[in-house]
C-alpha cells in the first residue's frame, strides 16, 4: 500500500475566500481527504485561519483526519496565526466530538452550525 502526503503551497480562489493551503491525503493514487486553510474572507481576523477538511467516507477513521489537522496547525504557526478556527454544522454532532478530542473549544454557534477554535502559542 503505497502512501504519499502533498501540501501544495499555491493559493487560489473560490467564491469570496482566498485558500492559502491546499492538504492532500492520496493513497494508491486515490484523493482519500484533503484540508484547505484560509486567511482571507469575509470577517476573518488577520490572525486566524479558517479550517475545512474532507476525508471519504470510505476511508474514516483510520487516521487521515488527524494526520491533516496536526499537519494544519503546524502550516498555521508558520504563517504566524494564533487561532484556527471551524464552523460544525449541527446536523453532525459527532463532528463536535471530533474536533473537540483534537484541543478546539467552542467559540459561539447559531441555530446551524458551532463555531469552534483551536489556539495556538506562537
Amino acid at each position: 500500500m503505497q502512501e504519499k502526503s502533498i501540501l501544495k503551497q499555491d493559493c487560489f480562489y473560490l467564491s469570496e475566500f482566498i485558500f492559502d493551503r491546499l492538504l492532500i491525503f492520496e493513497q494508491n493514487e486515490k484523493l482519500e481527504a484533503y484540508l484547505t486553510l484560509s486567511s482571507e474572507g469575509p470577517n476573518f481576523p488577520s490572525s486566524e485561519i479558517h479550517l475545512n477538511i474532507f476525508v471519504d467516507p470510505d476511508v474514516q477513521n483510520q487516521g487521515h483526519g488527524t494526520r491533516l489537522i496536526n499537519q494544519a496547525k503546524h502550516v498555521a504557526e508558520e504563517l504566524g496565526k494564533n487561532k484556527i478556527t471551524i464552523m460544525v454544522k449541527k446536523y453532525r454532532p459527532e463532528l463536535y466530538s471530533y474536533y473537540e478530542k483534537h484541543g478546539f473549544k467552542l467559540s459561539s454557534e447559531n441555530k446551524f452550525c458551532w463555531n469552534m477554535a483551536f489556539n495556538l502559542t506562537v
